[in-house]
């Protein structure tokens, strides 16, 4: 594919990287692709990841490759993220079947940046090289785009939207769940037994079930003590939690709409609340676009600017942008090579919107 998006735990990072660029700017970054043993082998004998003509080296080892197999630091990460399992891991096979992971490495030494693959720290699988001969269409850049969800000034690693959000959602959470616990304390009554008396507890712990049966002794060995339900408060809570919520990550809902009922008697009243929640949104969106989209795109334009070679394409595009008419001069492949390039994503929330 043109386009990778990787998980963040396999890219290194320099921690005194400018906040702005890191993939960039940084003294250094890699990136670890995890892969078969035979994937391994036949990304050796190709061009493949490792950019134009890579020179990868002839004489790597299959022991040298197995090293890269013992990668158990992003394992944390990962079983985060996939619900308790690490399908790297948890997937392991043995000789063809096993995993590995091999590196992409970027350096900048005197102001000079280079790149090379490697097996982790082990060994070299490839020759070092300067980017801009790695990569030409890139004019020298690394062909990694860190895009960011949320602006955190001087942070490598700036906070993400969801976990802006994580302390409402943890009070939202708390409060629910009291309240379910006493709704179910309300519906199952608080259970009093008489102290020394021979009673089944395990069968009055499944008293729930349709045909449980508990022998009692006596009829006064066991009372039954109803509690009351949820108060009105907790729901008033969830209400207002709902709308700061809401608030806060741009969204906009019935729960939104609950917690300003005066305006919703009207239809300008929605329209201000919908307009509101798009403003954080389109942010939001803004950010991402500026900082991923954007720049993945003009890389993409490169690669094709590169890599175009129909001269007749380009006379159509000189005769549109009226050259001849101007200049007196028709542009060449060398010229197309040569130019720089302006690009730019619109995109927003509700741009369907008729009002």
């Amino acid at each position: 594919p043109a386009v990778e998006v990787h998980p963040i735990q396999n890219a290194g990072v320099d921690p005194a990287a400018p906040w702005v660029n890191p993939a960039q700017l940084g003294r250094w970054f890699y990136m670890r692709y995890p892969m078969g043993l035979s994937d391994a082998r036949a990304m050796l004998k190709s061009p493949g990841k490792g950019g134009r003509d890579t020179a990868w080296l002839a004489d790597v080892s299959d022991e040298l490759l197995l090293k890269g197999s013992q990668q158990e630091l992003e394992s944390g990460s990962r079983r985060a993220r996939e619900g308790g399992g690490d399908r790297y891991q948890d997937g392991k096979g043995t000789a063809e079947l096993d995993i590995v992971y091999l590196q992409e490495n970027f350096f900048r030494v005197a102001g000079k940046d280079y790149h090379f693959w490697s097996v982790g720290h082990w060994g070299y699988i490839s020759k070092v090289r300067e980017t801009h001969q790695a990569y030409p269409e890139y004019d020298g850049d690394r062909p990694y785009i860190m895009g960011v969800a949320g602006i955190d000034t001087h942070r490598v690693f700036p906070m993400s939207p969801v976990e802006s959000w994580q302390p409402l959602q943890w009070e939202l959470n708390d409060i629910v769940n009291l309240r379910q616990d006493t709704l179910k304390r309300a519906i199952a009554p608080l259970t009093m037994v008489k102290a020394g008396t021979n009673v089944d507890r395990a069968a009055l712990m499944r008293r729930g079930q349709p045909d449980a049966v508990i022998t009692v002794q006596s009829m006064d060995d066991i009372q039954f003590q109803q509690t009351p339900g949820p108060s009105g408060a907790s729901y008033t809570e969830t209400s207002q939690i709902n709308g700061l919520l809401d608030e806060l990550s741009g969204s906009f809902s019935t729960s939104s709409v609950q917690s300003s009922r005066q305006l919703n008697e009207t239809v300008g009243g929605m329209r201000l609340m919908a307009g509101s929640s798009n403003s954080v949104s389109e942010f939001d969106l803004r950010v991402w676009i500026e900082t991923w989209v954007e720049p993945v795109l003009r890389q993409l334009v490169h690669l094709i600017r590169f890599n175009e070679s129909d001269e007749r394409i380009l006379a159509i595009a000189g005769q549109k942008a009226r050259v001849w008419e101007r200049y007196q001069y028709m542009p060449t492949l060398d010229d197309f090579e040569q130019c720089e390039l302006t690009l730019k994503v619109n995109d927003g929330i509700g741009a369907a919107d008729p009002m």
